[in-house]
C-alpha cells in the first residue's frame, strides 16, 4: 500500500471561518485525497483532489457549532491508496469561548487543533489506527 500521510495537523481561522489542514510531504505520493464529514453522518465526502506537491487544504465551506472530521489518503505511482489519517475538528459558536486544549472536552465536542485520540465512530479502530501526531502548531 502508499504510505500513510503523516504530521496531518488542523487550524480553525477567523474571518472568514475556515479549517487549515497541513501534512508532511512525502515522495512516493503522487496524489492526495481529503475527505470530509460531519459528526452524526456516516459517509465521508471527497472534499479535493490535490497533487502530491501540495501539503495543505483550506476548507472554507464549514460552519459554526460543528464538529468535522477530516480524513487524509495518499495515492501512490501505481495508483494504491494509503490508510487514512484522521483529525477531529470543532467549530465553535459565535458565544463560545476560545479555551485552550482540555478546557471544554465533552462527548462530542473537541477544542480546536485537536487530534482525535480514537475516531468519533462507535466502533473501536483496528489496531494501528490511532493518530500518534499530536498536533503540534507550527505557525
Amino acid at each position: 500500500p502508499a504510505p500513510r500521510p503523516g504530521g496531518l495537523t488542523a487550524q480553525l481561522l477567523e474571518h472568514p471561518l475556515r479549517v487549515h489542514l497541513r501534512w508532511e510531504y512525502q515522495h512516493d505520493i503522487v496524489e492526495y485525497r481529503v475527505y470530509r464529514r460531519p459528526e452524526g453522518e456516516d459517509e465521508f465526502t471527497l472534499r479535493q483532489r490535490l497533487s502530491g506537491t501540495n501539503t495543505q487544504y483550506i476548507d472554507d465551506n464549514v460552519s459554526e457549532d460543528r464538529v468535522y472530521i477530516y480524513r487524509l489518503v495518499g495515492v501512490n505511482y501505481e495508483g494504491v491508496a494509503s490508510e487514512p489519517t484522521e483529525w477531529v475538528m470543532y467549530i465553535p459558536g459565535e458565544d463560545d469561548d476560545q479555551n485552550g486544549p482540555g478546557d471544554n472536552d465533552t462527548e462530542n465536542e473537541r477544542p480546536p487543533g485537536r487530534p482525535p485520540g480514537r475516531p468519533p465512530a462507535e466502533e473501536d479502530p483496528s489496531p494501528g489506527e490511532q493518530d500518534e501526531d499530536e498536533g503540534d502548531d507550527q505557525s
